[in-house]
């Protein structure tokens, strides 16, 4: 039974004590981002499916691996909604997507453009996906199913893919062979224009008129009298991407009868698209995407329908997302007024990228990614994401403090000495005779001697010794992230004992002032 729903406020998880994500927010979609083994499928994604499964939503979910499908269900037991779930598997559940556009519109344009999409979705689903830009090839694909599936629907009240292909592998390859008894004996291309041709007499063929069977007999022609090879490349070509419906997986889900249709979303059906890529590679991501295309088509018309199909809020999740990629940008920018809320979880920003493929790819990653007005990061080691959402959550003027501190110590010492002497002597000597007028002699001598000396000593000594210390504290503003990019690799839990089963996350959100953070980022926790 589904839970009651509550207006556009309700709130649907609490992230601090005053801060709440609503079902009005949830409209504006959700992508989480982290590393394998960050947590963001056990904490984030758990916590936002329980959130919604107990607001009532009607919900699809895509799925990656086998053991997605276990936890889903053992989340909706535990939320009392097993009895709205359908699983949609190969040997269970039954849905003719092109029958289903016929009788959604009565418009057979319809149903050309909706299988114009599943061979667009086969082509883009392949390992190599081709190019787009092949105009020729484009216009001659749709030229053909234009002149294929009214002649088909005319003489069954059906369009099935195998007839499809039947038509267009039976059609003639020259204008003798339309008059040919044996061609016309075994071909399904003669068959069903005959068949046609008796239902319009009868009268009971709606949206289908003698005009219609004009035109796609003479575009027949036209083609059979085109060179064989040119012909032949544009059927074959089609017919190889249909062929894929033959068997299989894709035969047994699409090409039957029609018990399942997304529409049952509307009344809070929750449907497990449990056909895993891991198990049934590309058939499984081939079916689930043509299950989600068609949900979406199913959306965006529903407010014309009455208040019981219009007003229950209509959630499409899938973890591993990038396995389901297919026309989504356009969607998210438009489902806001539908009521419905996309959670994707994938791990990097390069995972997108390079899954969107094909050209341009950067772009057309930013387009989609661009419409998810909520993002949650758990720990990731790609610098390319981290760098990538730091820039997101944005810049703001911050001030950085900064100090330094310097000592100093100075010491000398030193001595002289020094020492002198200094000695000197002297003598002299001397005598003189003399002799007087009268003839006496006089004698006599003199002597005389000196000696002197002398000496000198000196010394000193010096001794000196000094520090210093200084410190200085500043602060300086400028422009930053508000997050570097390297802390998103560090500071977040991951959960498991080591976490106590905790996991943390940033989680963004454009427009918004988080009460607890006073911006737009906000770090949240979760039990696993």
């Amino acid at each position: 039974m589904a839970k009651r729903q509550g207006t556009l406020d309700t709130p649907l998880i609490q992230l601090s004590s005053s801060d709440f994500w609503t079902i009005r927010d949830s409209l504006m979609h959700k992508l989480v981002l982290g590393t394998t083994g960050s947590g963001k499928s056990s904490a984030t994604m758990k916590h936002t499916i329980t959130s919604k499964l107990m607001a009532g939503f009607g919900l699809l979910f895509c799925i990656a691996k086998p053991e997605d499908a276990v936890s889903i269900k053992q989340l909706c037991k535990k939320a009392g909604r097993m009895k709205s779930v359908i699983e949609v598997t190969e040997a269970h559940v039954e849905f003719n997507f092109l029958a289903w556009a016929m009788a959604r519109s009565g418009n057979i344009n319809e149903v050309i453009d909706m299988l114009d999409h599943a061979i667009e979705i086969v082509r883009s689903s392949g390992a190599a996906p081709g190019r787009m830009g092949d105009e020729f090839w484009l216009a001659s694909k749709t030229a053909m199913l234009r002149n294929t599936i009214p002649p088909i629907w005319a003489a069954t009240g059906t369009v099935r893919i195998e007839d499809v292909v039947a038509f267009i592998r039976t059609a003639p390859n020259s204008l003798e062979q339309f008059k040919d008894p044996e061609w016309q004996a075994h071909s399904d291309f003669f068959r069903f224009f005959r068949m046609a041709a008796e239902r319009l007499a009868t009268g009971v063929v709606t949206g289908f008129d003698d005009t219609a069977a004009e035109r796609a007999i003479s575009y027949w022609r036209e083609i059979a009298s085109l060179d064989s090879k040119t012909a032949g490349n544009i059927r074959i070509t089609l017919t190889t991407a249909l062929s894929r419906f033959e068997q299989g997986l894709l035969k047994r889900m699409f090409c039957s009868g029609t018990d399942t249709v997304p529409e049952l979303l509307f009344h809070s059906a929750i449907l497990i698209l449990n056909v895993p890529v891991q198990v049934f590679g590309e058939d499984g991501a081939i079916a689930q995407k043509i299950w989600k295309f068609c949900t979406q088509r199913a959306c965006l018309t529903r407010n014309a329908l009455d208040s019981r199909q219009s007003q229950t809020p209509v959630g499409i999740v899938a973890d591993e997302a990038h396995n389901f990629f297919y026309r989504d940008a356009e969607f998210l920018a438009q489902c806001r007024s539908s009521l419905v809320s996309v959670l994707f979880a994938t791990q990097s920003i390069p995972t997108i990228r390079a899954m969107i493929g094909g050209e341009n790819a950067h772009d057309r990653a930013e387009h989609l990614i661009s419409n998810f007005n909520t993002v949650v990061l758990h720990s990731s080691a790609c610098p390319v994401t981290n760098t990538w959402f730091s820039n997101k959550i944005g810049r703001s003027l911050q001030t950085r403090a900064n100090f330094s501190e310097g000592e100093g110590r100075n010491f000398n010492s030193g001595m002289n000495m020094g020492e002198g002497t200094n000695w000197g002597s002297s003598s002299n000597s001397g005598g003189s005779v003399s002799f007087g007028p009268n003839g006496q002699t006089t004698h006599g001598v003199s002597w005389g001697s000196g000696s002197s000396s002398g000496g000198n000593d000196s010394w000193g000594r010096n001794r000196g010794g000094g520090t210093s210390t200084n410190t200085s504290h500043g602060y300086s503003e400028a422009m930053d992230n508000i997050i570097e990019a390297g802390a998103f690799s560090r500071m977040l839990k991951t959960g498991g004992p080591a976490n106590g089963n905790r996991v943390s996350a940033v989680w963004y959100q454009a427009g918004r002032v988080f009460r607890a953070s006073g911006g737009n980022a906000l770090i949240v926790e979760f039990a696993q």
